[in-house]
């Protein structure tokens, strides 16, 4: 399937609950249509998953006050499983409270 689709999909699927975890996403397209973004704000933490039409796909978590690189991830976007599994460990260390994340 399209990795740009694919996280279209989790986009969608998980807006609602990460926003009840404190986590606020959105969902951007290249207007080339050759990547796409998803952007995470926890409120002390920023991600962002970028996934390319190749499959390739890169997932960082910055800390808001910092700026420290809490979490890079680089995977390859060719299935639902691989993507999904990034992500959630994206959301993993944004969540507040998260005892991955420093200022928990």
């Amino acid at each position: 399937m399209n990795p740009i689709l694919l996280l279209k999909a989790w986009h969608d699927q998980h807006r609602e609950v990460s926003s009840d975890q404190g986590i606020d996403q959105t969902f951007s397209i290249d207007a080339g249509g050759q990547s796409a973004r998803l952007d995470a704000d926890s409120g002390s933490a920023l991600g962002r998953a970028t996934v390319w039409a190749t499959g390739m796909c890169d997932i960082e978590v910055i800390d808001f006050e910092d700026g420290r690189l809490l979490m890079f991830l680089h995977v390859e976007a060719t299935t639902e499983e691989a993507l999904h599994s990034g992500l959630a460990e994206m959301i993993r260390w944004m969540r507040p409270g998260s005892r991955l994340h420093p200022h928990a």
